[in-house]
């Protein structure tokens, strides 16, 4: 069995992001997930992620955005390369397998994946819209979720 001080469920990138956080501030960390290619277009405000400049493809200022009235901004958009943004995120190993399953203990949590079991303090469901590791007592309405739709 696996021993890691955190198990991300997910690899996307808010899931390669957070393992490569955590690596980099030495824990044992493991993301898992099938390794397919991020097919969504991924954007942020340019002044927000100064360490993954290099990664954008694009930015643009925008000027206006159209709610229920013309809010006018000075700030920079950007849209990110996955493929670059993925090779940011390299510090955080992956295990190519599937979640299983999820069983805590007093000293901590098993994640039961395709490739075996891995032992963990914290487990983190980053799996997106669908978690993973949903416990059969909530409810799928009971998750929070997060979506956003632009326009270029």
């Amino acid at each position: 069995m696996t021993l890691c001080d955190v198990v991300v469920a997910g690899d996307g990138p808010a899931a390669l992001a957070l393992a490569a956080a955590c690596s980099q501030l030495g824990l044992q960390v493991c993301a898992v997930g099938e390794g397919a290619p991020w097919t969504a277009t991924y954007g942020t405000w340019v002044d927000e992620v100064p360490a993954y400049r290099e990664a954008l493809a694009t930015t643009s200022p925008i000027e206006v955005v159209v709610v229920d009235r013309r809010i006018a901004l000075e700030r920079h958009y950007g849209v990110f390369d996955n493929a670059a943004l993925r090779a940011c995120f390299a510090s955080a190993p992956v295990v190519a397998a599937r979640v299983a399953g999820v069983r805590h203990h007093l000293w901590g949590s098993v994640v039961d994946t395709t490739d075996g079991p891995l032992r963990a303090r914290l487990v983190v469901d980053a799996t997106g819209a669908v978690p993973a590791l949903l416990s059969p007592r909530r409810g799928a309405d009971r998750v929070p979720r997060q979506t956003a739709y632009g326009l270029v």
